[in-house]
């Protein structure tokens, strides 16, 4: 049976959080896929050292908005004022020499997980943040990257009207809504927010 674990993470709570799992009826081993919010170096590490305790074999981690650093396209003078001065530089490298299988740090990256097919991308339209593109031709150049055929897509940002309200506003991405529903058409859309 194969089982997903789903665990949208701060570090400040990860120790403490309740975890829940997806099983599906596969012959497989325990897969996750969990989000971060890196701010800062300490909290990469405390991630590696609690996350390291899970029994899960693989695990794939997604960066988004507050995974400062992680972005290498991002232009620091867009980011937002209490973030700025923040993160850390290629953070994702401290990942990916961990134990972890890890996909979607830059959103260009397709696993294959005991023949599971999986994508991820961190993209997101929120401006002032690691990952954000301006909606429109920009962000569905990056959907755009998403390859057809996988069974799960991964990704930071929801698609519009789906759980994507905040405040009375709906933050979702119009664009991944068209590119998950007409072109890719996963078998499962997983995503963080």
């Amino acid at each position: 049976m194969a089982r997903f674990l789903l665990a949208n993470v701060a570090a400040e709570l990860l120790a403490i959080m309740l975890l829940t799992e997806i099983c599906l009826s596969l012959q497989l081993d325990k897969l996750s896929f969990i989000w971060g919010f890196f701010l800062a170096e300490t909290d990469v590490m405390y991630f590696l050292d609690i996350s390291g305790c899970l029994p899960h074999r693989y695990k794939i981690v997604i960066a988004g908005n507050h995974d400062l650093g992680f972005d290498d396209s991002e232009d620091l003078n867009l980011r937002g004022m209490s973030y700025r001065g923040r993160g850390t530089p290629q953070g994702y490298k401290l990942l990916t020499n961990s134990s972890f299988d890890e996909i979607g740090m830059i959103g260009k990256q397709l696993s294959v997980v005991y023949g599971i097919r999986i994508y991820g991308s961190s993209w997101h339209p929120l401006p002032g943040y690691s990952f954000s593109r301006e909606r429109g031709q920009p962000l569905l150049d990056k959907w755009n990257l998403i390859p057809e055929g996988i069974d799960v897509l991964v990704t930071h940002s929801p698609p519009l009207g789906h759980s994507d309200n905040f405040k009375g506003t709906r933050w979702g991405c119009s664009e991944l809504l068209n590119t998950v529903e007409y072109r890719v058409k996963p078998l499962f859309h997983v995503f963080g927010h």
